[in-house]
């Protein structure tokens, strides 16, 4: 046997290095690896030198660990994902997990060569202070820490991840270590980085196990407590993993946890079910009642199929270990239930609270069929079953009848007949009552104790009697005889004036399932209030409460005597407070249980004359009720008759408007579900007949929300249901319009709203459905593009220290997400809407000119448009060229001052020269010199217009004129060689002096291709010419004169680009408003003088003019745009007309300036469509008048509807 090769710390790094090397390939040789490591370790170890007699120098543990840490620092450089570093991170901590237990074996150990070892080097004996792998450990830590400091991410991303896997190993620490690693720890908590945050999560998560509380300073927080921070409030769903996966599942963190069910991200929510509560929760019991109520809630009410699997195992989980509790001698109890499933299933509902909360429990139940359908097959019910119900086995009995389809089950479980169905109902009740008696008498002893064991005994029997009627609603009534035992107890149940409100609806389910038909049901409900309401003393008279109500009322139809009215009042007024409270809990029923028959009517109301009376006699006194509970109750019985009633629905609409504004808020949840169910119900009553009616009725609607959300306590109901309610009438197209859009979308990010989880879930599916539910939704939101982001910025700003919102940034993107073509739409969807984001950035890189403006508006629209758009290659060559008309000219016009703003503009504009470099190439300009749009463009850039390429179209009058020039020309000089191809531009005129006007326009105009031009005879041919364009006004462009170039010198009175960015036009959104003579607002012109009344000079911050105007001023002349041919000339301003009178006097051939307008710039105006078509009968008539009176009378649905959408977006 060869000897071995002495060691020398000389082939130390390459020892090392091979080792390492190895390490990167596999996590299968990190074992061997950690064995021959740790051989090299404690050979280094070993080499020392001594500095004196009482001192030595560790010169191997040096070497050891610099050679270790020149390794690991090649991998802490190395960016996130690669495997090999990946593994070499791994190793540290393998590494030091492997030389912690050697040490501990080592000093267990015997033999007397390795117990001196041990004891020399152990890092447990507490007599040496110090062992060569504590100091190595806290080297190696220390050196570590260093980089969490560093500027590179991906060292800071090593570093942590190294600390996390070093941090179990790390044994015995020194307190200042020990420190420092906890600060430095929570200081990466908030790393910009989520992959490092995520990794710092699991490092403080493994050395919370070893903080002591006592030892945290007061107002220092404990490391659970910032993982609690981080698992709710951190942005990114990768960093809430981390804090859900690795924080400890005990009573401080158990409630943060558990609230990770409605975290927003989907992977989220299913490893709390299939990770978390699956593998560390030992018992169900470990939870309290409400904990797993809201486990099973959230899980199985989550709108995802996998979170809902995840729940559904977990509750398979559940029952399985509360059948392994189940003691065998309970076992088998119940006749037929095989292996204790029955059993077992009754003792899992306890876990629930099944008498408050028996929904919970029967989701659950459910979700074990689901998983489980074999365990339907085992049960069987007997007379034992049903003599000893509980409200468990009750709950039981019935989701076994909900879960079963199959006949043939139902007939093997041996479920009762309907006769000795009736006779189980018919004793439950009768302990009902007993339970009641034993209540009252409680009571009157006024023994807490008593009282309470006598309403839990209520409450059971309560809801044991609640299942039984929900299994009665399935049973088979053709067995006439039981059906009458039936419906005779359940008659007498509702009769009884002191029956538990809960069992109400069960009852009416019931009786619904009995009778032969939707009116006798009605007849035989009308005919129990009746007898409640005998039984009474007399309440109240009733009232009227609108002759719209009372026109709808027919007394000979009534049920109730109307000679109780006077009888009633006399009587109410002598009753005393308790008979008077007795009275109103007796009408509180009968509203209940008439709203209960209600909710179940489908037919018409005038079919059932019977209702009639009840809604007299009944509804329409409650509404006029003091008390809430009453009104409450009053308003929503009207409301259900008026959807069964339509000529009462369109009466009765004044009164829940009304209500809508002045009711206190538990009256205006009711009043606003009934409103929109009526706006759903009759949609045609109500929309598209009249657009004054629209608009009216979209107004009041969104008064409600202005003024809800105005307050500062909004009630979060109404919020849910106004959003609710608005996504309704958008989705399904009844309402289209921009107001309501956009009101919507300022609900979604405010601040009212954020703790609105109804609310927001609502908004959120909305925006997502409506954008991919036709094509024109996305054009909604094109319009409203810039509106919306001036609203959101203005909001933010109004924020109070303790609000927050969304960024600007964020919000811009989510609306550039939802306005992509490409998101839900394909095919010829795609197609007619492919240049929604070239609008946008229209609309963006028109904002870019507006001085108002904020250097963080121009920072956050620069980055919108470095966005990913969508740009088609087919993008029409019109917006491409106004596109770059606006980039091309803002350095000159406006350039920004904030140097980073300028190079994300620069960027975006590289980015679109080069996307459309082949068609920035191939476009004319003076080709869209006629353009409306584009004209406006130059007009909101404050550039002027390209001259004429001295090309005249083939519409002008001039062009077969200037053909027989060039004609006569050809045949007079046939040699074209010379010809000078310079084009020239000509001056528009109207050609009323004749024919020194032509000859003027004819000194002008030259023909490409001839050198000599016979002006004498040109002039004579271009009078008749001259003459026709008095009648038809030619568009022409003014020539351009010589030395008026753009180009700033020190002495010309041109303006520097600073001072263009200083007087050029405010937006719309800083425009005065003005009211005209009218009446109507109006936007106030941005430029308020004549341009003949304008001293010349530099521009002023008040008239922002081009240089060619100002040239134009000094002489009194002022020159038109042109207009398009076959167009009529705009008439002038009448603060123009005292210039334009004296212009027009010194030279005629100049024509009227054109009124100033209000810029809606770049902005396509829609097409609406028209509303669908309606048959015009008398009672649509009838039903139209009624709804505008009351539009008329109500002064809450008034509205000015002509203001715009930037008006509205400012009182937003």
């Amino acid at each position: 046997m060869a000897p071995k090769a002495l060691f020398s710390l000389d082939n130390l790094q390459d020892a090392i290095a091979n080792i390492f090397n190895q390490v990167q390939g596999s996590l299968a040789n990190h074992k061997k690896n950690c064995v021959n490591l740790y051989k090299l370790h404690v050979q280094a170890a070993d080499h020392i030198e001594s500095n004196s007699r009482t001192t030595v120098k560790l010169v191997g543990e040096d070497a050891f660990a610099q050679v270790f840490m020149e390794m690991v620092a090649r991998a802490l450089t190395v960016k996130k994902g690669v495997a090999s570093a990946d593994r070499i991170i791994k190793f540290i901590g393998s590494y030091l997990k492997y030389i912690n237990e050697r040490i501990r074996l080592e000093k267990a150990d015997k033999s007397a060569s390795v117990a001196r070892h041990a004891e020399r080097n152990s890092p447990d004996d507490e007599d040496e202070e110090e062992t060569f792998v504590s100091r190595f450990v806290c080297r190696l830590l220390k050196w570590i820490l260093r980089g969490f400091l560093a500027k590179d991410k991906n060292v800071r991303y090593r570093s942590v991840s190294a600390v996390a896997e070093m941090i179990l190993w790390l044994g015995q620490l020194d307190l200042e270590i020990y420190e420092s690693l906890r600060e430095n720890l929570i200081e990466r908590l908030s790393d910009k980085e989520s992959s490092t945050r995520a990794q710092t999560v699991a490092a403080l998560s493994r050395l919370s196990a070893i903080e002591d509380p006592n030892e945290i300073e007061e107002g220092e927080k404990s490391i659970l407590e910032l993982l609690a921070e981080v698992l709710v409030y951190d942005d990114e769903a990768e960093v809430r993993r981390a804090a859900l996966v690795n924080a400890p599942l005990n009573r401080t963190t158990v409630d943060v946890i558990l609230s990770c069910s409605r975290d927003v991200d989907l992977l989220t929510r299913k490893l709390l079910y299939s990770g978390v509560l699956y593998s560390k929760l030992d018992s169900p019991r470990s939870l309290t009642l409400v904990q797993r109520e809201k486990v099973i809630k959230d899980g199985l009410g989550d709108r995802e199929g996998a979170v809902r699997a995840a729940a559904s195992k977990l509750i398979m989980k559940w029952f399985d270990l509360v059948h392994a509790e189940v003691p065998n001698e309970q076992v088998g109890t119940w006749e037929g239930d095989d292996g204790g499933v029955m059993r077992a299933l009754v003792r899992f509902l306890e876990l629930f609270d099944v008498v408050g909360g028996e929904q919970i429990a029967l989701d659950a139940l459910n979700a074990i069929f689901v998983v489980k359908p074999e365990f339907l097959d085992v049960f069987t019910f007997t007379e034992d079953y049903w003599a000893s119900l509980t409200p468990e086995s009750a709950l039981l009995a019935h989701a076994f009848v909900l879960n079963t389809k199959e006949s043939t089950r139902v007939d093997n479980a041996g479920l009762p007949m309907v006769t000795a169905f009736a006779f189980y109902i018919q004793s439950l009740y009768n302990k009902l009552l007993e339970a009641l008696q034993a209540a009252e008498g409680a009571e009157m002893i006024r023994k807490e104790d008593d009282i309470a064991e006598a309403l839990d005994q209520l409450y059971k029997i309560a809801s044991i009697l609640s299942s039984i009627l929900s299994i009665a609603v399935g049973l088979d009534y053709g067995d006439e005889i039981g059906r009458r035992k039936a419906f005779s107890v359940v008659k007498d149940m509702l009769t009884h004036p002191t029956l538990p409100l809960d069992l109400v609806d069960p009852c009416m389910e019931v009786m619904k399932a009995m009778l032969p038909s939707e009116r006798e049901f009605i007849r035989v409900i009308v005919e129990v209030i009746i007898d409640l309401r005998d039984g009474e003393e007399p309440t109240e008279e009733p009232m009227e409460i609108a002759s719209h109500t009372s026109s709808f009322s027919d007394t000979s139809q009534s049920t109730l005597k109307g000679e109780r009215s006077s009888k009633k009042l006399i009587a109410r007024d002598e009753m005393s407070k308790e008979d008077r409270e007795a009275a109103d809990l007796n009408d509180l029923r009968c509203l209940m249980i008439c709203n209960s028959v209600l909710e179940r009517v489908n037919g018409p109301f005038d079919d059932n004359s019977t209702l009639q009376g009840i809604l007299n006699d009944l509804i329409i006194p409650s509404v006029q009720r003091k008390e809430l509970v009453l009104r409450e109750k009053a308003l929503t019985g009207l409301g259900l008759c008026s959807l069964i009633a339509k000529r009462m629905a369109l009466g009765s609409f004044e009164l829940f408007s009304n209500e809508c504004m002045r009711a206190p808020d538990p009256i205006r949840v009711v009043v606003l579900r009934v409103v929109f169910d009526l706006l759903l119900m009759y949609e045609k009553e109500f929309f598209g007949k009249s657009a004054e009616m629209d608009l009216r009725l979209v107004a009041f609607l969104l008064s409600i929300m202005e003024a809800e959300l105005g307050k500062d306590e909004p009630c979060p109901e109404v919020l849910s249901l106004l959003c609710v309610g608005f996504s309704k009438l958008l989705l399904l197209g009844i309402v289209d319009d921009e107001k309501m859009l956009l009101c919507l979308l300022i609900a979604y990010i405010s601040p009212d709203t954020a703790g609105n989880q109804e609310a927001r879930q609502c908004l959120s599916y909305f925006f997502i459905r409506y954008c991919m539910a036709h094509p024109r939704n996305k054009l909604k939101l094109q319009s409203i593009f810039m509106t919306a982001f001036d609203t959101m910025t203005r909001l933010s700003e109004s924020l109070d220290e303790s609000q927050s919102m969304i960024t600007p940034e964020k919000f811009g993107e989510m609306l550039l997400a939802w306005s992509d073509p490409q998101f839900g739409l394909e095919g010829e969807d795609l197609a007619s809407i492919k240049d929604i984001h070239a609008n946008i950035a229209i609309h963006i890189l028109i904002a870019l000119y507006d001085s108002e403006r904020s250097e963080m508006d121009f920072r956050v629209l620069c980055h919108l448009l470095n966005q990913p758009l969508y740009w088609p290659e087919d993008l029409d060559r019109r917006t491409i060229h106004m596109i770059n008309l606006l980039l091309s000219n803002h350095g000159a016009q406006c350039p920004f001052d904030v140097a980073t703003t300028t190079k994300t503009f620069d960027r975006f504009k590289a980015r679109f020269s080069k996307i459309y470099s082949k068609q920035l190439s191939d476009i004319n300009p003076h080709k869209y010199i006629h353009d409306e749009e584009v004209l406006k463009i130059y007009e909101a850039i404050n550039v002027d217009a390209p001259d004429s390429d001295g090309e005249i179209g083939s519409w002008s009058p001039l062009r077969k004129e200037v053909s027989n020039v060039e004609s006569a020309r050809n045949k007079v000089s046939p040699d074209l060689s010379g010809a000078n191809d310079k084009e020239s531009e000509t001056e528009e005129g109207d050609a009323v002096n004749g024919e020194d006007h032509a000859e003027e326009i004819a000194s002008r105009v030259t023909t490409p291709g001839l050198i000599d031009v016979d002006i004498h005879t040109s002039a004579h041919v271009l009078k008749s010419a001259a003459t026709s364009a008095n009648s038809t006004p030619i568009s022409v462009t003014p020539k351009k004169k010589k030395g008026t170039k753009r180009a700033r010198t020190p002495d010309s009175g041109n303006p520097t680009p600073a001072e263009r960015k200083r007087n050029r036009a405010a937006s719309s959104r800083s425009l005065a408003r003005s009211e005209s003579d009218d009446g109507n607002v109006t936007p106030t012109p941005v430029k308020t003088k004549s341009r003949g009344q304008v001293k010349s000079g530099a521009p002023t911050k008040q008239t922002r003019q081009r240089p060619s105007e100002i040239k134009q001023e000094k002489t009194g002349v002022v020159k038109e745009k042109p207009q398009r041919s076959g167009t009529k000339p705009k008439k002038a301003s009448p603060s123009k007309a005292s210039a334009t009178t004296a212009t027009t006097t010194a030279r005629r051939s100049t024509r009227t300036a054109p009124a100033t307008k209000s810029t809606t710039r770049g902005r396509r105006k829609l097409p609406i469509p028209p509303p669908a078509p309606s048959d015009s009968t008398e009672d649509e008539d009838e039903d139209e008048l009624d709804i505008e009176n009351a539009l008329r009378e109500s002064p809450e649905l008034g509205g000015d509807s002509s203001d715009d959408l930037a008006t509205y977006s400012d009182e937003l």
